[in-house]
């Protein structure tokens, strides 16, 4: 750990079914680190360092801030399972599970209007929301109109991480057996015009 103002570096660490809940790291480096089963609600990682390791469990929201000067702590190479990361984090070395249910979309600006476009031609009221907001969260021109209601404010960056968690916070009103569907529209769309990075693997 650190002292003195030095930054705090954990290698080869294992956190399992540590309570963590409400705290925050801030410019530290984590290398061959899993968190295991943890309790990180409101937990905040802020401009860490993450050269491999992997979160295992239930995490329904994991908060990743960016650095504005050192974009070396805006890459995050880790394994995830239910993550949602926004913020000016570079998610184009992310691994992601190999069962599909989330995917990582390059150039949003240009992808996500176009996934919107397919969505809205559904005659649900849930899937035209999910086309909004999907515009107002993950572009430019929606960031740019008002502060983001649901992840708070948006930096700019190509990639953008997008599970059904995503879906089901973007669209919570909606039914619970279309939220699937509505995913896996949104990750066809993607991977059919070629805006879907990263690599499924477990």
């Amino acid at each position: 750990m650190s002292k003195d103002g030095k930054q705090s570096e954990f290698e080869k660490c294992l956190f399992c079914e540590a309570v963590l809940n409400d705290g925050a790291c801030f410019e530290t480096n984590f290398t061959d680190t899993d968190f295991i089963d943890c309790e990180l609600s409101e937990f905040q990682f802020s401009e860490v360092y993450w050269h491999s390791g992997a979160f295992e469990g239930d995490y329904d929201d994991l908060w990743f801030s960016p650095s504005q000067d050192n974009p070396r702590r805006n890459v995050l190479a880790l394994d995830v399972r239910l993550l949602n990361v926004y913020r000016g984090i570079d998610l184009s070395k992310m691994r992601l599970p190999d069962d599909g249910s989330a995917l990582v979309v390059k150039n949003p600006d240009e992808a996500i209007p176009k996934i919107a476009s397919k969505l809205r031609q559904s005659r649900e009221q849930a899937a035209n929301l999910l086309a909004e907001r999907l515009v107002q969260v993950f572009t430019s021109e929606g960031q740019g109109k008002k502060k983001n209601r649901f992840f708070g404010k948006q930096w700019n960056q190509i990639y953008y991480y997008i599970s059904l968690t995503t879906v089901n916070a973007l669209v919570p009103e909606a039914e619970e057996e279309l939220l699937g569907e509505y995913f896996r529209l949104v990750k066809q769309v993607s991977d059919e015009l070629g805006y879907t990075a990263g690599l499924y693997e477990s």
